[in-house]
């Protein structure tokens, strides 16, 4: 199962946008990672998911593709394997 939301609020209770947070399954189709892309893409713009898709698909291993989608997104494996 995967949802997509995104956290608002800070330690001072600000409104501030801070991270889509994507859940997905590491053990399941939703932890497949066009899956995980295509879940980013219905929320990024198109510029910010061009350079994202780039960086995923130069990535040397699956690890590696979490690892560059963590740094524009909080993806959460609701398996608790990565």
């Amino acid at each position: 199962m995967s949802k997509i939301k995104r956290k608002y609020g800070s330690e001072k209770g600000e409104s501030e946008m801070i991270k889509l947070r994507i859940y997905f399954d590491s053990k399941k189709e939703s932890g497949n990672i066009f899956f995980v892309l295509a879940l980013c893409k219905k929320r990024l713009d198109a510029k910010s998911y061009g350079v994202l898709q780039n960086k995923v698909l130069k990535s040397k291993s699956y690890a590696d593709a979490l690892k560059n989608i963590r740094k524009k997104i909080d993806l959460v494996d609701i398996s608790g394997e990565l």
